[in-house]
Parts: structure tokens; sequence; C-alpha cells
């Protein structure tokens, strides 16, 4: 009986964890080159929503009507934040555009690190036709080893110059 139970247990979960995965739906070829998703319950109403740039699974989105930006973020595998290379500061900007008047307009800025950390303000709720741009942002760090690089290359065409002058 015991056995059973724990079946029963097991196909229930994994019945659960499919209808909550972002699932791929088409696309040209299917499978890992797909660019359509899903992420809804099943019966509820639903609208489709646009998700580019730095993500994991940029594409077209079928999402609940009402969905919450951050849940739909995390399922289309935004990078983490605060894992940017040694060296690099990695900044990570939301960005929602929205048909109004005809025109497609930014109605959101905000940064990554705000938007998860709290501090940020309010986000709209998204809506059919919404474009979410997800950006990274890439900038060198200067530090002690980038300083320590140029004083050892301008020490060394300094040591090169003053060698060719003496020699000629």
């Amino acid at each position: 009986m015991r056995y059973k139970t724990g079946w029963w247990l097991l196909l229930l979960g994994w019945g659960l964890l499919g209808v909550v995965q972002a699932q791929p739906i088409g696309g040209l070829g299917g499978g890992s080159n797909s660019f359509e998703f899903e992420f809804y319950r099943p019966g509820r109403p639903t609208m489709i929503v646009y998700i580019w740039g730095a993500v994991g699974q940029p594409g077209i989105w079928r999402v609940e009507r009402g969905m919450d930006l951050i849940p739909l973020l995390s399922a289309a595998r935004v990078p983490g934040v605060g894992t940017s290379p040694q060296g690099v500061s990695q900044h990570y900007l939301v960005r929602i555009f929205r048909d109004t008047g005809g025109e497609r307009r930014e109605i959101y800025r905000e940064r990554l690190e705000k938007l998860v950390g709290g501090g940020a303000r309010p986000y709209p709720p998204l809506q059919e036709g919404d474009i979410l741009v997800v950006e990274m942002r890439q900038r060198a760090r200067f530090g002690w080893q980038t300083a320590f690089e140029v004083t050892r290359t301008i020490a060394q065409m300094l040591t090169l110059y003053l060698l060719i002058r003496r020699e000629f």
C-alpha cells in the first residue's frame, strides 16, 4: 500500500511541474529552437507578450492576463543579479514598450537589481502585445589590477626607449 501512494504522489508532482514550467509550443522546427512559449494555468484567460534581449528564452510568450513581471522574467531565464565576471561590471535594464495611440512607446524602465531587491518604482500591469526588453550593459572596472597593468606597460615602453636611445 505504501508504494502505491508514493507513485501517486510522484505522478501528481510531475503533472504540477509540467503546468508551472514555461513550455515551448512550436516555432521553427520545434524542440530547443522554439521561439514560442506558454506560461499560464489551464482554463485562465491569456494574452501574448514578447520578450527580447538578454534572457535565456526570448520569444513570443502566451501568459495569463494579469501576470506579474517577476515570475515572467524568472520563467524567461533572466541572468542572475550580481553574477558578473571578475573585472566587469554588469547591469541589466528592464524596459516595457506598449502601443499607445498607434505609436509604440517605452512606458517603464528600471534596473533589474532594483526591481528584484526593492526600491524600484511600481511597474504597470502587463497587457496584450507588450514588449519586454532586457538589456545587459557591461563596463570594465578600473581597479588595482588594471592600474598595475597600465604601470607595467608604461615601464616596459620607457625601458625599451632608454635602451634604444643608448644603443644608437
